[in-house]
């Protein structure tokens, strides 16, 4: 273990934030050397970055040595986030833009690179917004709310994907990581467009594994489960949480959970690995913790 990782080095009971493990690498820094980052020369666009799973893979990721580019919509948490990454010695701009809109996947691929001299790793983590009565059951299934989220979740990352894979080539290497959700297996009731848009993420991922193999391109997915998220979790009750612990094998999970798996599979040391889809859910997938006694 080299002394980057010893200073990060976690208790598995006793999780740290990417925040918590940016102040240590800012307070250490001058001790690690160019070769112990491993995405040390990585060049990484990643959406939907400002906050929450998005915000820990940039963070993580920066930590690691890349260059990065925070990708959202609201520009005051972008440069939040940049600048946290900036004053610990890190590399990021922010490019703001709106997917939903027409050529914007093609734009932001574009600026990244300009930014970046070059694209090497793509992070697919911007999602459509969950109005209410805009998910549904298919027999109740508004066509318009369909397509809107099918474009977002579906359509917006294969575009991206699309743009990102001409610079990837030409880099000679690349890693896409598209973050799904364990709805595409498991789907809750009411949530018929959601699942389904990830159904279609999960399939683009293990095409893009397929067609960019000869290309040294590797495509994963991650699906994370249930992920403590500092807003919305800020004031949960006990016995919420009592429930949500009850159906994992482990602790709760964190958004940095998510993106220390984004660092594995974006490096090099997971070069054997393409075309997967990750279920990070602490093992809520296999079985209930509850139902063990």
């Amino acid at each position: 273990m080299n002394q980057r990782h010893a200073a990060l080095a976690l208790r598995p009971n006793l999780p740290i934030s990417s925040i918590q493990a940016l102040n240590i690498y800012a307070a250490t820094r001058w001790r690690f050397r160019k070769e112990d980052l491993r995405l040390a020369n990585e060049y990484a666009l990643i959406t939907g970055s400002t906050a929450g799973i998005g915000a820990a893979i940039a963070i993580e990721f920066a930590l690691e040595g890349a260059q990065v580019v925070v990708h959202g919509r609201n520009e005051k948490r972008g440069a939040a986030v940049v600048e946290k990454i900036v004053a610990a010695g890190g590399k990021a701009v922010f490019i703001a833009a709106d997917l939903s809109t027409n050529s914007a996947s093609e734009d932001l691929v574009t600026g990244a690179v300009k930014a970046m001299g070059q694209l090497t790793i793509l992070v697919n983590n911007a999602v459509a917004e969950v109005v209410d009565g805009a998910d549904s059951s298919i027999a109740t299934m508004d066509t318009t709310s369909w397509e809107a989220t099918m474009k977002v979740n579906a359509t917006v990352p294969m575009e991206l994907c699309r743009a990102a894979i001409g610079p990837m080539r030409s880099a000679g290497h690349g890693s896409i990581i598209n973050i799904s959700s364990r709805q595409a297996e498991r789907p809750s009731a009411g949530l018929a467009a959601y699942a389904a848009s990830k159904g279609a993420l999960n399939a683009l991922t293990r095409a893009i594994a397929v067609e960019e193999a000869n290309n040294q391109i590797r495509a994963n997915t991650i699906s994370p489960g249930f992920i403590l998220n500092d807003q919305r979790d800020a004031d949960i009750a006990d016995d919420r949480r009592a429930l949500l612990e009850a159906m994992h094998l482990t602790r709760l999970g964190q958004a940095r959970d998510v993106a220390l798996a984004a660092v594995y599979l974006a490096s090099s040391e997971s070069g054997f690995v393409t075309g997967i889809n990750l279920q990070l859910d602490g093992g809520s997938s296999n079985a209930r913790a509850a139902s063990l006694g």
